[in-house]
């Protein structure tokens, strides 16, 4: 068994997700707001919603497109510019200890954003959040033209995405520790040798972090 404190001295980054860490995640919540309004079953909106999101994460459709494809296989009465308005007010709310928790481990790790959100949505947090004074880097789906295995569902595929970013970060995997809310992100990182954390809550990441050592 590996010691806290040489996990401790073996990580020089931590990698974060974005939406369902930082922000709450979009799909869920609209598909509720959007199930109460329609009488359409939450759970059937959100996997018409899951299934364009690789299009509209790696900038093939435009958000308005997206949404468009959304209202047609549905069939509901709703305007694209409705719900890009309701994903914003979704956007609105940050999750502040988690912020507090990055900017603590900023003081001794490289602290890393790797996300999927597609290009409306990244220029909008950032111009929100400033996100490059919290992350020294950051890595976007649709600017390298690579995604996680969540956006394809299944493990085998889009794992190219992790060796990018550690080449260009020039770190090994066994000094990267990565956070994400998805478990299908995180199975070919701790292959790779990386620790990984499920995010959960902002109370859970805090535990698992000083499990670790780093905090």
């Amino acid at each position: 068994m590996v010691s806290i404190t040489l996990v401790k001295n073996m990580i020089k980054v931590i990698i974060f997700d974005l939406g369902g860490i930082i922000i709450p995640g979009v799909a869920h919540p609209i598909s509720v707001l959007l199930s109460k309004k329609h009488k359409i079953a939450s759970k059937k909106i959100e996997k018409v919603i899951r299934l364009y999101w690789g299009n509209f994460a790696f900038k093939r459709i435009t958000e308005k497109s997206y949404w468009k494809k959304v209202i047609n296989v549905l069939k509901l009465n709703e305007t694209p510019e409705n719900i890009e308005r309701l994903a914003r007010i979704i956007m609105n709310k940050t999750n502040e200890n988690v912020i507090k928790t990055i900017l603590l481990l900023k003081r001794n790790y490289r602290i890393v954003l790797l996300t999927d959100v597609p290009k409306e949505w990244f220029i909008y947090l950032n111009n929100r959040l400033d996100l490059k004074k919290v992350f020294s880097d950051i890595f976007v789906s649709y600017k390298i033209k690579l995604g996680k295995p969540h956006l394809v569902g299944t493990i085998s595929k889009n794992v190219q995405i992790y060796h990018y970013v550690l080449q260009k970060l020039n770190v090994s995997s066994n000094e990267c520790l990565l956070i994400d809310d998805h478990v299908e992100n995180l199975v070919y990182p701790k292959k790779l040798g990386m620790k990984t954390i499920l995010f959960k809550s902002s109370k859970q990441l805090t535990k698992d972090l000083k499990k670790l050592g780093v905090l």
